[in-house]
């Protein structure tokens, strides 16, 4: 299964098959005029909403109406697999209901995902005792059933706003497109695009001429919910749909999301690795690993009181605001590097001041900047979507020229330096490894370039050094010879970490490194980074849209809107006693744990965290 296999529906040109029924009117979809009068839509007849019933299969269930969804006894094996990548897989989703799945990267979320929807490859074995939606026995459906049911009951949300939306339609298009195909005659599409973009908070006239590429992460993501409710579905299927976006653009989706289901009979599940947002929008929660279940009930009840060790392990890996600063572990401790007695006196490696950068916007991009990155040291950069964050990164590593302002690396001029012996000296690390990655290369290569390149070691000794970089991110040199596509995500970001690290830098500019990953991964590659700064002395300009992951990683933080630092200082003092309303509104967007709960499960973010220590890895996990 591929993502194009989601976005295969209800996406430009499918569904077609639909506009062969009698009586259904198929219109071009030239963009539709919004101004035209609104026509009462059809609509799905969905049983009533009953917020009492549990959608975890294991609860009985005492309401009359029949749930959306409802499967029992699911197992999936893919093509050429000898083992399943799903099994025993029971849910249901109640009418006006929301159950999110939470597991780390391949656990069976995004499969479940594929096989309640009919959307698995050719040639995959699937079976399952029952499986419904809305009373309708799809066990064993043909393909004409799933293409009727996919087109107006069940829609899906992906986490690639990027690859969700046609680029060379504007966004009225693309909507209109969908409602052709789902069959929509032509009088009533103009009214519908611009109610359903209404509902997602977007004016029809203003973004509906729109492409994607000239909105925002957040308006794409809204463009995607309003696809996905466009044809009034039964279901919507979100999986990971706001893993990319800061804190109060992601509060703007899921309550868009949240208030359409509590609106509606619409079901809602909702696959995500943040267990702050199952926990404040889910009623119930399933916990997977290894392709099962391990744990189901009423989301409250598992958070605050988990029976499984695996789902304690996610509570005590997941970043939360209260939980203070990551210490180096034991052993990095040990090897000797800077610690917190000498960290104030140390040497300010790169030092910005009074930066200005104008790409001719309603405002600069970047606006009298200052920053100091020290040895030893980490300074975050928070802000929302546009607020400055990446152009930021891009000029301190000398890939972006200020307007006004000086740059100085050991008090020289940053332009004083050639290429070569700055891209020694500060290294970038992307927040996708995939993109990041010479796909053809295996890592032997990755991580020997650099060497060859910096004229680092000799020809004779660099492969001894290849296997200390891979130990150093506790990656197994039994990886040597694959690609990044053979490594899953966390070795992806690892063997990113180790490339950059391979030149002896002094400066890593980390730029949402950890974003995409889920809470056991995201916690090991932050652990990770907080023992290689110990060891090597490293100055962190570490960016991220998570104030939980800035106040674990970082010593000071920078908070920007609109191209200016509205605050900046002490990490803990920031978050803690905030001064401006926009900080203020970015701490009350992040999604919270109940304290009493994550004390009971989580331990102090000392070097004995036992559920989120890093391990020599090989190809067998997906850390």
């Amino acid at each position: 299964m591929t993502l194009t296999d989601f976005l295969a529906w209800p996406a430009a040109g499918a569904g077609t098959e639909l506009l062969d029924k009698p009586g259904v009117d198929t219109p071009s979809v030239d963009e539709p005029s919004v101004d035209e009068p609104s026509v009462d839509e059809p609509s799905v007849d969905k049983p009533g909403v009953d917020k009492a019933a549990s959608p975890i299969a294991t609860t009985a269930h005492t309401s009359i109406p029949a749930p959306v969804l409802e499967v029992s006894g699911l197992s999936v094996t893919y093509p050429r697999e000898a083992t399943s990548a799903i099994s025993d897989v029971s849910l249901s989703i109640a009418p006006g209901g929301t159950v999110a799945i939470v597991g780390e990267s391949g656990s069976g979320k995004s499969t479940t995902a594929a096989a309640l929807t009919g959307l698995l490859p050719t040639g995959t074995v699937v079976h399952a005792s029952t499986h419904s939606y809305l009373g309708e026995d799809l066990v064993g459906a043909k393909p004409r059933t799933w293409q009727r049911i996919r087109g107006t009951g069940i829609a899906y949300v992906p986490q690639d706003a990027g690859a969700g939306l046609n680029p060379v339609r504007t966004i009225a298009s693309g909507l209109a497109e969908t409602l052709t195909v789902n069959g929509y005659a032509r009088p009533r599409i103009g009214s519908r695009v611009a109610e359903v973009l209404d509902a997602v908070g977007l004016d029809a006239a203003e973004h509906g001429r729109r492409y994607p590429c000239e909105l925002s992460g957040g308006q794409r993501q809204r463009v995607l919910i309003a696809n996905a409710i466009a044809a009034d579905p039964a279901l919507i299927i979100a999986d990971e749909p706001t893993s990319a976006l800061d804190a109060t653009v992601q509060k703007q989706v899921l309550d868009v999301l949240s208030e359409l289901v509590a609106g509606s009979s619409t079901g809602l599940l909702l696959i995500t690795h943040d267990l702050g947002v199952a926990k404040e929008r889910a009623e119930d929660l399933i916990v997977m690993r290894n392709g099962r279940i391990v744990e189901a009930g009423r989301t409250q009840s598992i958070i605050a009181s988990p029976s499984r060790e695996y789902t304690r392990a996610l509570l005590t890996a997941a970043p939360y605001l209260g939980g203070g600063r990551l210490r180096p572990s034991t052993e990095a401790a040990v090897d000797g590097a800077p610690n917190e007695a000498t960290a104030t006196d140390a040497e300010v490696v790169l030092r910005a001041t009074d930066i200005v950068r104008d790409f001719g916007g309603p405002h600069p991009a970047v606006k009298r900047l200052g920053v100091e990155l020290t040895a030893g040291r980490t300074v975050g950069i928070v802000g929302e979507s546009g607020s400055g964050k990446t152009t930021t990164a891009r000029i301190l590593l000398g890939a972006e020229r200020p307007d006004a302002g000086t740059i100085e690396l050991h008090d020289r001029e940053l332009s004083t330096y050639g290429a070569k012996g700055l891209g020694r000296r500060i290294r970038y690390v992307h927040q996708d490894s995939s993109a990041a990655l010479d796909p053809n290369y295996t890592v032997e290569k990755i991580l020997t370039e650099p060497l060859r390149g910096h004229m680092i070691s000799t020809k004779k000794d660099r492969p001894t050094r290849v296997r200390d970089l891979l130990d150093s991110v506790a990656l197994d040199e039994s990886l040597l010879g694959r690609t990044p596509r053979e490594l899953s995500g966390g070795q992806r970001q690892r063997l990113a970490i180790a490339r950059a690290i391979a030149v002896e830098p002094e400066v890593l500019i980390l730029d949402e490194p950890v974003s995409a990953l889920d809470v056991q991964v995201q916690a090991q590659i932050l652990q990770l980074l907080v023992d290689l700064q110990q060891r090597l002395g490293l100055a962190y300009l570490f960016i991220s849209h998570d104030l939980a992951v800035i106040e674990q990683i970082a010593d000071q933080v920078l908070v920007m809107k609109d191209g200016l630092v509205v605050e900046s200082g002490d990490t803990a003092t920031v978050l803690r006693e905030s001064s401006h309303p926009y900080t203020r509104t970015l701490l009350d967007a992040v999604p919270r744990f109940d304290s009493t709960a994550v004390t009971r499960t989580a331990v102090t973010r000392t070097a004995t965290r036992p559920a989120i220590r890093l391990a020599t890895s090989t190809g067998a996990d997906h850390a």
